[in-house]
């Protein structure tokens, strides 16, 4: 299943792990350093203007990778985290229905 979250990105449902929309990830310190260090760490894989929510993702192909943050992406979407969420939950009816 496929999920689009703007600017010609497409994500695996299976490899997202949250969905974190821009304002709690400004009210909270825990997701705030969370962000901050994917992004010091060098995961960020794309920019955009207008950041409404942050995608985090396992990535499928460094699963044995000693090191834990090298299996985190971070993806930034200026569509909100309700439609990221609720086209996550249109795709899971659709597989559940064919």
């Amino acid at each position: 299943m496929i999920i689009h979250i703007g600017d010609n990105i497409s994500l695996d449902g299976k490899d997202i792990l949250i969905i974190l929309d821009k304002k709690s990830v400004s009210d909270s310190n825990d997701n705030k350093n969370l962000i901050d260090n994917l992004i010091k760490s060098g995961n960020l894989v794309n920019k955009v203007d207008d950041i409404k929510s942050y995608i985090i993702v396992n990535e499928k192909n460094k699963r044995y990778s000693r090191n834990c943050k090298d299996l985190l992406k971070l993806y930034v979407s200026n569509i909100s985290s309700n439609s990221l969420f609720n086209r996550y939950k249109g795709l899971d009816r659709r597989e559940t229905n064919d």
